[in-house]
């Protein structure tokens, strides 16, 4: 894999990482009360991923997947 292919991968674990963040720190007990605790919690950068990954691979079936991967992946952490 390229360098390029690397970096995809990694911002995609870090999409993961952050769609899944609120639900992680609520299963350890974190109380987040919205008034005092500033998270966003509609923010996941995987739209942004999508398109950037859409650039820089070169196969078309990764470009596809990978986004798909990670909502696959971030839906079975959530449930």
């Amino acid at each position: 894999m390229s360098k390029p292919t690397w970096f995809v991968a990694f911002l995609f674990v870090y999409a993961l990482a952050c769609r899944l963040m609120p639900y992680v720190l609520y299963q350890f007990g974190v109380s987040i009360d919205p008034s005092t605790t500033w998270y966003p919690w509609n923010f996941s950068p995987l739209l942004a991923l999508s398109v950037f990954s859409g650039a820089c691979l070169a196969d078309r079936r990764w470009s596809y997947a990978l986004p798909l991967g990670v909502m696959l992946a971030s839906d079975f952490g959530i449930w």
